[in-house]
């Protein structure tokens, strides 16, 4: 019997486009002319384990025969290169099992940057997305119902989409062309310094929030030896930039998703307090209307149970900054400072919070940090 497996996350290459080109037929010329109709139908007519059909689709069709998955699993995303036969492999292989197998919900998702025209970009922005999307993925199932198809793609897409899988507890399977049958992936011997990540979880959420951040914004991450690997600092147009390393995405997925394992028990416990009871006050010079939007964003911060109140205690009307979230150091161990920003002026409000330890409060920003406008 299928086991709970009801959503497969599937990295996708370019042997359907290889398969089809090679027949040299009337497939391989609406394949060309990216006629996705005309080249799903073609494919319909074969066998569901020929290797026509490339890599994803006969290694999906593994799992089925092997009750990995069932046979019309609830969901199907596809994670295609940033290339045109990425995006046409993917409306290709939504089309295939949509009309195939009559499964509603099947998609395909971009992976910005993934392509093996720019080098640097592939080994930056691209592998980072992958994981990043990868990881959203994961997290919107219940635990349990995700597997990771490793099969398709560039062997470091293939590489980090199955350590990605590890860390974050998501079964992968992978099928070599020479296989009859698809396999689990053993367990890696990956291990991460979770206090790392709770000591600088500020800077962690403002990276993955943000392809590349000024270097200023992340001070403190990047002078701890230990972040070498996992933070990326170059210089763009006269300044110095950071951003996190298709490893430091891991590392961030990997301890995001352990904490919505273990949310209740890492949260502070909750507030007696109603949302209409918790007060938003101001401190001189620093006013709560404004900038514009900034007492929508705060009451949905006060409407969290962990939250017990806010004041507002810096205002600038000409600086810009980005909307984040960080200890608040005049206030230890509860308090969290929320960095708002309109895009023209900036206000800097203390959320005060039912913690009790740093670690509460570490915990506590990578839960609200969902709420950030």
């Amino acid at each position: 019997m299928p086991n709970d497996i009801t959503s497969l996350i599937s990295t996708v290459g370019i042997s359907l486009k290889t398969g089809l080109l090679r027949l040299q037929n009337e497939a391989s010329e609406a394949y060309k002319n990216g006629d996705v109709v005309k080249t799903m139908q073609y494919l319909k007519t074969l066998d569901p384990d020929a290797s026509d059909l490339g890599a994803e689709i006969t290694s999906i069709q593994s799992m089925m025969h092997n009750g990995i998955i069932h046979e019309k699993p609830a969901e199907l995303v596809f994670l295609v290169s940033d290339t045109d036969d990425g995006i046409l492999t993917g409306s290709i292989l939504v089309s295939y099992y949509k009309s195939r197998y009559g499964i509603d919900k099947v998609t395909y998702q971009i992976c910005t940057g993934l392509r093996d025209d720019d080098v640097v970009r592939f080994r930056g922005e691209g592998l980072r997305n992958l994981v990043r999307n990868l990881a959203q993925h994961v997290r919107k199932n219940p635990q349990g119902t995700t597997a990771i198809n490793a099969t398709g793609g560039y062997k470091a897409q293939i590489l980090f989409a199955g350590v990605a899988g590890q860390v974050m507890k998501v079964p992968v399977y992978y099928k070599h062309e020479s296989f009859g049958e698809i396999i689990a992936l053993p367990p890696l011997p990956v291990s991460f310094d979770m206090e790392l990540w709770l000591e600088n979880i500020e800077d962690f959420m403002h990276l993955a929030m943000h392809d590349m951040v000024p270097v200023t914004e992340v001070e403190q991450l990047v002078a701890r030896e230990e972040s070498a690997s996992l933070i990326d600092v170059q210089e763009i147009d006269g300044r110095e930039v950071a951003a996190l390393t298709p490893a430091g995405q891991i590392f961030h997925e990997g301890f995001v998703q352990r904490f919505h394992l273990s949310r209740n028990s890492l949260l502070p416990p909750a507030s007696a307090l109603t949302p209409d009871k918790k007060q938003f006050r101001e401190e001189p010079g620093a006013p709560t209307d404004r900038p514009p939007g900034i007492q929508l964003a705060v009451d949905r911060f006060l409407s969290h149970p962990c939250v017990t109140g806010a004041h507002s205690w810096y205002y600038n009307p000409d600086l810009p900054l980005r909307n984040r979230l960080m200890p608040d150091t005049r206030s230890v161990p509860d308090g969290i400072t929320l960095v708002y920003s309109d895009g023209k002026a900036t206000s800097k409000v203390c959320l005060t919070t039912t913690a009790v330890t740093p670690e509460q409060r570490s915990a506590l920003i990578v839960e609200l940090a969902a709420l950030l406008p």
